[in-house]
């Protein structure tokens, strides 16, 4: 069968014009290796349409989507295009037609990682056109190289960052992707000759190599509150500071009454997936031993707040801490997390569907966190205005 490729976010917005899917009908490499069959055999094509003739070498050929007859080299030929099996006839194919227009790829690589650490960048690509091969180039400061990636097979690529280029910095990275038929460059997206003098391209990939004992960003205000799970709240949102910099502003004068059939369970949360974010670092997590929170209070009394963290069995746990009006950075110890509920953000519907999950009495992963779980609760005030910027492992 074809490869079918999502080339644009299924859930974003759509029209008659937006292609979200594409179908390419690609040459791929096949190893057979079947005790009957040997390794001497010949395949033939059978479906209506398809004149592609595999070679096939020690039982290794390369083919398009169809169907094939493979034949043991000592088997006498006969017709079998209309040999049925129960309700289907051997030759029977049906495929939508490629419509691939151009070169795409995925970058899997990391957005940051610790100066020093061997990497590896890692690219899914596809094309209607055969793929020669895929560069990286990539600069560090006034050091740049280019490399060539190496074909993993089912479209992937990956290739070593050199030692040389792992020093602190920002790694910024464009990269190649050469057909038969042209070059295309990525990220932009543009093709043609990337050498040229006239070429204005700008446009490229950017990797973080941040010092050791650096924080690990979970969820950073600017960047992560628009791709946040939350309630929609008129009166939370992002605030510029006096430097520029974003605030998550959660002006509270209502509570939100998380639960219908539990009208004293007043609260506002949110819930981040983290995973891709720290990707380069995970290996780090159970080496943290505190969580911190940038935060301001701008009213007199402690505002309460609970941070957890969930791991890839939907299992939570949480620590809590007051943000009072004298101080803008906050910790909580890990040793001091316990067991606490899943939310399920967004709300539910219909609104008798739970919207806390219980703990499960199960061991906690930590090596597999990757939700970021905050809740802000009502505390002697009956409103709440408090702005939080970052939240990070340390």
């Amino acid at each position: 069968m074809p490869d079918a490729w999502w080339i644009d976010d299924p859930y974003g917005p759509v029209n008659p014009h937006k292609q979200k899917a594409a179908v390419n009908h690609a040459i791929e490499h096949m190893n057979i290796s079947l005790p009957d069959l040997g390794k001497g055999f010949t395949a033939t094509p059978v479906n209506k349409g398809n004149t592609y003739s595999p070679v096939v070498r020690n039982g290794q050929f390369d083919l398009m989507p169809g169907v094939y007859l493979l034949r043991r080299n000592d088997v006498k030929d006969k017709n079998v295009r209309k040999t049925t099996y129960k309700n289907i006839t051997v030759d029977e194919y049906v495929a939508p037609s490629s419509n691939l227009q151009g070169t795409v790829l995925w970058n899997h690589t990391p957005a940051t990682c610790i100066e020093g650490k061997p990497l590896q960048m890692e690219f899914e690509a596809a094309s209607p056109y055969a793929i020669k091969k895929i560069e990286a180039s990539m600069n560090n400061g006034n050091r740049w190289k280019t490399v060539e990636m190496q074909d993993q097979g089912n479209h992937c690529f990956n290739v070593n960052i050199p030692s040389e280029l792992l020093g602190n910095g920002f790694l910024q990275y464009k990269v190649l992707v050469e057909t038969d038929r042209d070059t295309t460059v990525f990220p932009s997206g543009r093709r043609g000759n990337p050498w040229i003098w006239e070429n204005k391209d700008n446009m490229a990939y950017s990797l973080s190599l941040l010092p050791p004992n650096s924080q690990l960003i979970l969820w950073d205000a600017g960047n992560d509150w628009e791709t946040s799970l939350k309630i929609w709240n008129r009166n939370v949102t992002l605030v510029p500071d006096s430097a520029g910099n974003a605030l998550l502003n959660a002006r509270i004068d209502r509570w939100p009454h998380s639960d219908p059939d539990d009208q004293s369970d007043r609260q506002y949360a949110f819930t981040f997936y983290f995973g891709d974010k720290i990707k380069g670092r995970r290996d780090e997590l159970i080496q943290k031993k505190k969580i911190g929170i940038m935060a301001i209070n701008n009213l007199q009394t402690a505002q309460p707040m609970e941070v957890g963290l969930i791991d890839g069995n939907g299992r939570a746990m949480a620590g809590e801490v007051e943000i009072t009006q004298n101080r803008n950075v906050f910790t909580i110890p890990l040793e001091s997390f316990r067991p606490a509920p899943y939310l399920v953000i967004p709300r539910a519907f219909p609104d008798f569907l739970p919207y806390k999950i219980l703990p499960d009495g199960q061991k906690f992963d930590w090596s597999s966190a990757e939700i970021l779980q905050v809740v802000i609760k009502p505390g002697k005030q009956e409103s709440a205005d408090l702005e939080i910027k970052k939240i990070w492992l340390e």
